[in-house]
């Protein structure tokens, strides 16, 4: 009896581990593939300077526009109806560079939070 006992426990383990394997894995490649992210996602500064732009929910689409500050290459993020919202952080600049054509989409809205994480931007692939 003692023998049986041993031999079912490891065909459970065994099948077990194989059900897992085959389960798990493909699952995980298959959501990666089907849900391929955002690119770059970023809160939007300098939003304290601008007069506020009423209206915007999550969801809505944003235009990144390169352009200059300071001497230094920088984007701004302007609603689809030419209204400034911001800028992108100094350190997503460089990031930036080439994803001008995406589309970008305001991922966050709250017109309570502090002003640097009142808006966030998300660009998808």
């Amino acid at each position: 009896m003692g023998f049986d006992i041993t031999r079912r426990r490891t065909f459970l383990s065994t099948f077990a581990g194989a059900f897992a394997a085959l389960s798990i894995s493909p699952g995980r490649s298959f959501r990666a593939a089907a849900t391929a992210g955002p690119i770059v996602s970023f809160f939007v500064a300098g939003v304290r300077f601008q007069s506020t732009v009423a209206g915007l929910d999550a969801g809505i689409l944003v235009r990144i526009i390169p352009s200059e500050f300071d001497g230094k290459r920088s984007y701004m993020v302007r609603t689809m109806t030419d209204e400034l919202i911001g800028y992108a952080p100094r350190s997503t600049v460089p990031v930036l560079h080439g994803l001008e054509d995406r589309p970008a989409r305001l991922s966050t809205a709250n017109y309570h939070a502090v002003p640097w994480k009142r808006f966030e931007v998300t660009i998808e692939s």
